[in-house]
């Protein structure tokens, strides 16, 4: 009696794994789903094996409960009378057909009954697809062998020592209300909806596939993509570490898998030690590795592994292209990769944090960071440290955006390609501090770029931005606001002792044969997200001073000797080479819808007081500007002239225009005239010279002569 006790609770547990094994085949997108049938009706078939092999007729009339759930039950003595009655094909084709609600074919289908192994072997499988399914099939089968030892399910255990599938074909799909087209088990008991468990999986010995393929498609989402195996292969001897290799294209992009871990019992029962993972993959380009364990492998929870992630280019394949952008430059990618989850009140998180992170984007080192990724709400969240011994921005950028090329209708020279990631600022939350050594982005060069960058519901910021280069320091306050439409940028900066002989970026006055040092404060909004849109749509301010600099003979070159000797900036041709000394430059620069207006633009020489007036399109890339020169020395007034500036960015034009300039007006006027009124807001700019610079003394003046 105790004996029957144990075989009567061993089948009730046996068919409790052959009904888990049938919801994998209505829940898995994969082969899983022509498996299963094979595996669950050779389970069937030997429970009839078992049944029989004892000796009480009673026992083996015993009916294990129908997947339908309808109230009818299957016995283990119906699937030994389909065998011998020549009636197996419909009889399983019923089976399927009730509990997926769909209709099935099965071309051949034989059953080979051993005492110690029932081996099923199928060949022309289908189940149909979804009504609103772009296929008529959801699943091909072109053969399938499953092998299911006896003896282990009087037990309540199922052991397969093979499972072989070539040929396979399945669409998963998902339609424009996302919905799938995974066959529902008709009839599903609540009892059954238990959280899943490996435990309530078959012990699998070995699997095999050849020849098979998978198909996605999302109708919400508008995402295809295709999974081909060539041939994959998993084994799990007893006792021995797992094994699984897998050779094909994914998005056609060469795909090749090789990973080991620990034994099946470790992986199916847990334990206190981690499940170990050596795990070796590339698709196309992209190799990946690695090493460590994982605590809870079908959770994914409790991860410890050493990563390593490298990359010519990512490929094109979904999820990926919904996050990188291609064309993107080399990457390389490696470090500590550790996980955890809990819960903040009602909502639960995981959160995976990479430490100990080296990277090398493009021409970007980063080293000795760390990052954290929280999964939950609805967008990721990464916070952490960035340290790197080289950084360029657009190497970070250029992995989610892709350059666009100008249009070649473009007239203009202010760039017009997307200057922002959009996507990026959108798509996670961020909270990192940063400090970045020989920093390049925004047309700038810096020895050190240290900061904040948050992103929050599509609102970047840099709170502050603090920049060195040389005695030169910049601190700045971006927002981007790029749910905006157009995309909406604050910027608040302040510049202080930057030196203009030393080449800072690709700035244009970065590069202009102009030297000194300078200060200035700008304060703008903008739209849009490009060079050419922002600077269009400039509301603001722009002050700047620049103290202790020289005009270059390159410069003077430029205007021609004609410009040059009107502005007084050289008296005759044998001067026109050698550097004109500047003892200050000042600037208060309103800015109205993209319209520049040069309210306060002076430039003083040792002899010359030069003025400019006008305005700067820069939503039309136009100048309209006079500069006026006026003496110091009244025998000099048959040299000047004033000259004026029109065109575009493009094609400026320089010409001499003496109307207007009057015989009386000297620099001391144009001083009172321009300065008194603003030598109280003007800010205290800090050009790196002393308190007596020429520029303080200038402003001095017109404080002194408005008294």
């Amino acid at each position: 009696m105790q004996a029957n006790g144990h075989r009567r609770s061993g089948e009730r547990r046996g068919r409790g794994r052959f009904r888990t094994i049938l919801r994998l085949m209505a829940a898995a997108p994969l082969v899983v789903a022509s498996v299963g049938l094979g595996l669950g009706f050779a389970t069937v078939a030997g429970f009839g094996v078992a049944s029989l092999s004892r000796a009480k007729p009673a026992d083996s009339a015993r009916q294990c409960e129908k997947p339908g759930g309808d109230g009818e039950d299957l016995g283990a003595t119906d699937a030994l009378a389909a065998i011998t009655q020549g009636t197996l094909r419909s009889f399983v084709e019923k089976l399927a057909r009730n509990y997926t609600g769909r209709e099935v074919s099965i071309g051949r289908l034989d059953v080979d009954l051993g005492l110690d192994v029932v081996e099923v072997r199928a060949g022309d499988v289908s189940l149909a697809n979804a009504n609103w399914g772009r296929s008529d099939k959801m699943l091909s089968l072109k053969a399938l062998k499953v092998r299911v030892e006896v003896a282990p399910l009087l037990t309540g255990s199922i052991v397969v020592p093979l499972i072989d599938v070539d040929g396979a074909r399945v669409v998963y799909a998902v339609n424009e209300n996302g919905e799938t087209n995974l066959p529902l088990p008709q009839g599903t008991k609540s009892e059954e909806s238990k959280p899943f468990s490996l435990a309530d999986l078959p012990l699998v010995r070995e699997a095999r596939v050849t020849d098979s393929s998978v198909t996605y498609r999302n109708a919400k989402t508008g995402v295809e993509s295709e999974l081909d195996l060539a041939k994959a292969s998993f084994a799990a001897p007893e006792g021995a570490p797992i094994e699984l290799a897998a050779e094909g294209t994914y998005g056609g992009e060469a795909l090749r898998i090789d990973a080991s871990g620990g034994t099946w019992r470790a992986l199916s029962e847990g334990g206190g030690e981690a499940f170990p993972v050596d795990l070796r993959a590339t698709l196309g380009a992209l190799s990946a590795s690695a090493s460590g364990g994982i605590a809870l492998p079908a959770q994914l929870q409790g991860v410890d592994l050493k990563v390593d992630l490298r990359a010519e280019e990512i490929p094109r394949v979904y999820p990926l292209d919904a996050i990188f952008k291609p064309p993107t430059p080399p990457l390389r990618v490696a470090g500590h990769l550790t996980s955890e989850t809990g819960a903040n009140g009602e909502t639960r998180y995981t959160r995976y944090t990479l430490a100990d992170l080296g990277a090398s984007l493009d021409k970007s080192e980063i080293t000795g960071s760390k990052l954290t990724v929280t999964m939950a709400g609805p967008r990721p969240r990464v916070e952490g440290q960035l340290r790197a011994s080289r950084f360029r921005f657009d190497d970070l950028t250029s992995y989610f955006s892709s350059p666009k090329p100008e249009p070649k209708d473009a007239k203009g020279v202010l760039p017009q390609s997307s200057f922002w990631p959009l996507a990026a600022f959108q798509a996670v939350d961020a909270d990192i501090d940063f400090d970045l050594a020989q920093f390049h982005g925004f047309g700038l060069f810096f020895d050190m770029l240290s900061g904040t960058a948050t992103s929050e519901d599509g609102v970047f910021r840099f709170q502050p931005l603090h920049g060195t280069r040389g005695d030169a320091e910049m601190t700045t306050y971006v927002s981007v606001y790029s749910k905006a439409s157009p995309v909406k940028t604050d910027v608040k900066a302040e510049v202080h002792r930057l030196n203009l002989a030393r080449r800072v970026g690709d700035l244009p006055f970065a590069s202009v044969p102009i030297s000194g040092r300078l200060g200035g404060r700008a304060n703008l909004g903008l739209k849009g997200n490009s060079i050419a849109a922002m600077a269009g749509t400039a509301n603001g301010e722009m002050v700047f001073a620049i103290d202790e600099g020289q005009v270059s003979g390159l410069l003077l070159e430029l205007l021609g000797l004609d410009i040059a000797e009107s502005l007084g900036l050289v008296v005759t041709e044998d001067d026109e080479d050698t550097p004109v000394p500047i003892r200050c430059a000042l600037g208060n620069l309103p800015v109205h819808e993209g319209t520049v207006d040069l309210k306060t633009f002076i430039v003083d020489t040792a002899d010359t007081l030069i003025k400019a007036e006008g305005s700067i399109g820069l939503d039309t890339e136009t100048l309209d500007l006079r500069v006026v020169p006026y003496p110091k020395d009244f025998s000099l007034l048959s040299m000047r002239s004033p000259i004026g500036i029109e065109g575009t960015f493009a094609s400026p034009d320089i010409f001499t225009d003496p109307v207007g300039l009057g015989v009386e007006t000297t620099a001391d006027k144009v001083i009172n005239a321009i300065l008194t009124p603003i030598a109280g807001l003007l800010p205290p700019f800090d050009t790196g010279t002393a308190a007596d610079s020429d520029c303080a003394k200038l402003v001095e003046q017109a404080g002194v002569s408005a008294k």
